[in-house]
């Protein structure tokens, strides 16, 4: 019980760390992985999964500590919820480019929109949540007039 415990437990916080890191990724003064995520932006390009795992699981590791909080058996637990959730990210990340994602696709246009890659609930949260429908199908990297914010 306490393996399933930290299982779930490791998701919400994973779903954290996703979206502070790709926020992150925009920021300049973050030079780890601005300037290849940058590149990304610009090619639009699905990046092969082992780069998105050499992105994420690094990250999983430096938050893992968490988890021995709730003894060895929520470690367990914890972990395997991070490798889990990184791999996840990783695929869902890859397949909004194979196959398109509207929402995806306006953070490529708009990148203060859309962080989540697994959800759009931290950016609903935070604020950053961006309307789908405002994406420009003319122009590749466009800026479109009206606020991709749904808040605004």
């Amino acid at each position: 019980m306490t393996i399933l415990a930290g299982l779930l437990a490791s998701l919400p916080a994973g779903m954290l760390v996703e979206y502070t890191l790709h926020r992150l990724m925009h920021k300049p003064w973050f030079p780890l992985l601005h300037g290849v995520h940058m590149k990304h932006h610009r090619s639009n390009d699905a990046q092969p999964l082992w780069l998105e795992l050499r992105d994420y699981l690094p990250v999983a590791a430096i938050f893992a500590p968490f988890g021995l909080l709730g003894g060895w058996a929520f470690f367990a637990g914890w972990a395997t919820g991070a490798v889990l959730y990184a791999v996840s990210v990783s695929v869902i990340h890859n397949m909004h480019h194979r196959f398109g994602s509207r929402f995806h696709e306006l953070h490529h246009q708009r990148p203060d929109c859309n962080y989540g890659l697994t959800s759009g609930v931290l950016d609903w949260v935070f604020r950053t949540l961006g309307n789908p429908s405002l994406v420009l199908t003319s122009a590749p990297q466009g800026q479109p007039e009206e606020s991709a914010l749904t808040h605004s």
